[in-house]
């Protein structure tokens, strides 16, 4: 399932109306994961499962029994069962799933509640799935810790199952290579999927890889997380912030219920920041757009009119705004990111929805306003996600349990997760990182001139030669860590010391102190603990000695870590500039980087780049750096220059750990001096095509082929539509190779098959613009499509990065797909 996500800065223009967070009491809150809660006590079959559906009380799925386990651990924590009566329900339900028939210790999709025979009988082995049951599992494991029969046999019962799973045969595809992306699915008849779990995907999958590299057998190597997972991400560059982004609103939650990661990132991201950015997206655009004047929002993969579709922000297919479904446990959810506006959202249901919406465990599935349309369903998964969710903000437990296992501290460790101190990066809403002391010795601001890790630092200005600040931290246990490093500019001095909450403090010892070309330092120092508790620090002491009193000087980047930051990485190798098909436009290729390397920072003058200077005053090619979430694929287009004219580019590298290459690549090129076409071929669709095209959204197939190609033409694209019982539609996109379609009136294609096609077309930015809906003329043969550009009054034309084809066919059509050939830009409607 690839998600390439296109993510509309529009969104973050507009201002997030202010929403009490009175607006749903304690006791309201209460009652509402109460009535969620109560699904699995009244729900539960004798052998301990729960239905993943209401509707169909004969089918259970490993998702289903994972947060049936947690809520178990959530209700009582809230005392609504009792311990001893808890631990007996969760050793039943443990039980019985240890007797589901598993392949290589994986989970099934789906069971029969009654026989635990799979349904259907050649379901296929979830590698998504069965993660999710252990998670719920090892939560047991941590709560139920007294040594009691009953507990004792939760415990084991959780280890087993997690030690049976052999996450290492997941690596394998159907040719028996093994790779560093684990496969989603194996079956009887298909073997490994071709879905991966390589990031590019729902992000729910990082919980299941995390897990695969932390398992006490058959685990994957921890280098996957890197080489594998985290290289497909689909980045988009949003109001100054590079993002990781998936348009399923649960897909970005889903992983949170159960890992911390306030105050943890990777090399790649901030995962908690990350969420709060989608979610506050998810937020805005439904209350400025689908449902205007209203506090409902709640983009997610649900049921609708339809069927069950993959609803996000930001669209990738025009149904989201034609269908306005949302799904309301998804936004009640992300009450932790958004708490005034998940509150805001139930009282908005409660009061003008609850008798459509509302039912017995709370607000059902899924439901549009619009269409006065209501799943009258509910999921195990949703009301699972909501008793954890609810509580992980009440409290944390959930979360706090499941992150102080061994094997999940192991698997951030191992895959390199660090502690946020400061990135000076809070945005607007979110609690800060570190929190300042007031002081008489120094002074501090956030700065957004300068900065080294982001887009913001701290500037710090002593009153004498010596200045003291104190922070409190966030993040308390600094146990997992060895070392503290952060960036100081201006050749300043810096001493820290740590205090825990019984006042006892230690002074760091300083590492090391490296300078960049930039003007920043890195400085490194060792953790020792000596009196003070570092399970329960609670402030950060620094101790400033500026060249000269008075001068400001900047500090960015604090962070934990285990290992000591790696060396500076070298320079890319074999930089060339090369014309690409459209005039005025350069691609920039080179050999593909190390591993270690990450982003490249390219930019371009009409005067040579000799050195670190030049290269900062030159042309950036684009606000968002390049990021290899494919090493093979090592180019940057340059669009909108000057035919005729000579330009000189440069290329600096920087790692996943944040160091710079100590030297830029440069190149120059001519460009010729050539004049757009009438006609310029997009794509021809014959073997190998020019773009790659991919599905955008679940149930979409998207083929080359050759056997239905427009007479002349070697091949053509079919989009269908996976399943056609469940899906009316279908949609795939691909990047350009090419940006400026200014020159060009019509975006012309033909289309074989009966159909409404509908074209969308986006820049670099995520701005997104869609094009009138056109239908074909011809159920059977090959009718012409144009697309008037001219319709375009928000995109800048000449940036144009990607584009979407969206198909909706008839019902005959529907379950032999549709075909597009000869995709061109013309001037004229010929």
């Amino acid at each position: 399932m690839k998600y390439k996500l296109l993510l509309t800065a529009w969104l973050y223009s507009l201002a997030l109306p202010a929403v009490s967070a009175t607006h749903l009491d304690e006791a309201k809150l209460d009652a509402l994961q109460r009535q969620a809660f109560d699904y699995f006590l009244d729900c539960r079959a004798t052998n301990g499962l729960v239905p993943l559906r209401l509707g169909d009380p004969r089918l259970t799925s490993p998702q289903a029994e994972g947060l049936h386990l947690s809520a178990l651990i959530a209700g009582t924590g809230r005392g609504w069962l009792k311990r001893p009566e808890a631990a007996r329900l969760a050793a039943q339900t443990l039980s019985t799933c240890a007797r589901l028939p598993r392949i290589h210790g994986f989970f099934r999709e789906s069971y029969s509640i009654h026989t635990l025979e799979p349904l259907p009988a050649q379901g296929r082995a979830d590698f998504m799935g069965t993660a999710a049951l252990i998670a719920g599992a090892l939560t047991c494991e941590q709560f139920f810790d007294r040594e009691t029969p009953t507990e004792n046999t939760i415990r084991e019962t959780a280890r087993q199952l997690y030690a049976e799973a052999e996450w290492n045969w997941m690596l394998r595809d159907n040719e028996g290579e093994s790779g560093c992306t684990p496969a989603l699915y194996w079956s009887e008849d298909g073997g490994y999927s071709d879905e991966r779990a390589d990031g590019s995907g729902s992000l729910q999958g990082m919980l299941a890889c995390l897990l695969a590299a932390g398992a006490p057998a058959h685990s994957i190597p921890a280098a996957c997380w890197n080489k594998g997972w985290a290289r497909g991400y689909q980045w988009e560059h949003i109001s100054g912030a590079d993002l990781v982004v998936s348009p399923p609103l649960f897909s970005q939650i889903y992983p949170q219920i159960w890992l911390d990661l306030k105050n943890r990132r990777d090399r790649h991201t901030d995962y908690w920041r990350n969420a709060f950015h989608a979610v506050r997206l998810n937020y805005r655009y439904c209350t400025s757009r689908l449902y205007p004047g209203t506090a409902l929002w709640g983009l997610s993969t649900c049921e609708g009119p339809k069927g069950i579709d993959d609803y996000g922000c930001p669209p990738l297919q025009g149904h989201v705004d034609e269908d306005a479904v949302l799904a309301p446990a998804a936004a009640i959810s992300a009450i932790g990111w958004a708490p005034s506006e998940a509150l805001a959202m139930v009282e908005e249901m409660e009061t003008n929805h609850r008798e459509a919406v509302w039912g017995k465990y709370g607000p059902r599935a899924s439901f549009s306003p619009r269409h006065n349309w209501v799943s009258r369903d509910y999921l195990a998964t949703d009301l699972g996600a909501m008793v954890c969710m609810i509580e992980n903000h009440r409290s944390g437990l959930v979360r706090d349990l499941f992150s102080s296992h061994d094997a999940v501290r192991r698997a951030l460790a191992d895959t390199g997760f660090t502690g946020v101190i400061a990135d000076f990066e809070e945005a607007s809403g979110m609690e800060p990182y570190l929190t300042w002391e007031s002081s008489s010795t120094a002074m501090q601001k956030i700065a957004a001139d300068i900065s080294r890790e982001g887009f913001q630092s701290l500037e710090v200005v002593c009153r004498d030669r010596t200045g003291m600040l104190a922070g409190r931290s966030a993040l308390r246990d600094f146990q997992p860590f060895r070392y503290l490093t952060l960036w100081l500019s201006s050749g300043s001095e810096l001493d820290i010391a740590l205090e825990d909450s019984g006042g006892r403090s230690v002074q760091l010892a300083q590492e090391s102190a490296k300078g960049a070309e930039d003007g920043w330092t890195r400085h490194v120092y060792s953790i020792e603990g000596g009196e003070c508790d570092l399970t329960d620090v609670r402030r950060i002491l620094f101790t400033f000695h500026p060249q000269r009193p008075g001068d400001p000087l900047w500090m960015d980047g604090i962070f934990l870590a285990a290992q000591k930051p790696g060396p500076r990485p070298e320079g890319i190798q074999n930089l060339r500039a090369e014309s690409s098909r459209m005039p005025g436009e350069a691609v920039l290729r080179w050999d593909p980087p190390a591993d270690d390397v990450f982003t490249c920072h390219a930019r371009y003058s009409a005067r040579p780049i000799r050195d670190y200077e030049s290269f900062q005053k030159a042309t950036a090619v684009s606000t968002a750096p390049f990021r290899h979430a494919d090493p093979a694929r090592a180019e940057i287009h340059v669009p909108n220059l000057v035919p005729g004219e000579t330009y000189h580019f440069a290329v600096q590298t920087e790692t996943l750990d944040h160091e710079k290459s100590e030297n830029t690549a440069v190149t120059s090129l001519t460009l010729p001096r050539t004049k757009a076409p009438d006609e310029f071929l997009v794509d021809h669709f014959d073997s190998g095509g020019i773009l790659n095209w991919r599905p955008a959204g679940t149930g979409t197939e998207v083929a080359a082929d050759t056997g239905n190609a427009l007479l002349g033409s070697g091949g053509s694209l079919r989009i269908g539509v996976s399943d056609a019982k469940k899906a009316s539609k279908a949609s795939a996109y691909a990047d350009t190779d090419f940006r400026d379609f200014s020159q060009y009136g019509y975006l012309a294609l033909w289309v074989s098959g009966k159909t409404a096609i509908q074209i969308a077309l986006a820049n670099e930015k995520g701005d997104t613009e869609y094009l009138p809906e056109q239908k074909t003329a011809l159920a059977d043969g090959w009718s012409p499509v144009f697309f008037d550009l001219a319709g375009i009054r928000k995109l800048d034309r000449k940036t144009i990065s990607r584009i979407l084809i969206h198909v909706r066919p008839d019902t005959e059509s529907r379950d032999r797909g549709i075909w597009v050939d000869s995709l061109r830009l013309t001037k004229t409607r010929n």
